[in-house]
């Protein structure tokens, strides 16, 4: 297994702190530690892996991969255990 270290620094930060900025004004509040995974993946060019993509739908410039997906027949729909969504 290869383990990847990444931190925190100036470019993640700014990141950060213009997105949490950009989704306040838009009347909504980024977990202070989803916004560091988001800006620490954003700023390395990293994609996101997570169950809880939800949470991450709202950071520009983030790519999120969801292994839990089902896909259906319709490509536009995709489902998440017994339920379907649209995507945006």
């Amino acid at each position: 297994m290869v383990r990847l270290r990444y931190l925190l620094d100036g470019r993640a930060a700014q990141w950060q702190a213009e997105q949490r900025a950009r989704l306040r004004q838009a009347g909504r509040s980024p977990s202070y530690p989803d916004s560091q995974i988001a800006a620490i993946a954003t700023v390395n060019d990293l994609v996101l892996v997570t169950r809880n993509s939800v949470d991450f739908v709202d950071f520009q410039g983030l790519q999120i991969k969801n292994w839990f997906e089902e896909y259906t027949s319709d490509p536009g729909d995709y489902m998440i255990h017994d339920r379907v969504f649209r995507d945006r």
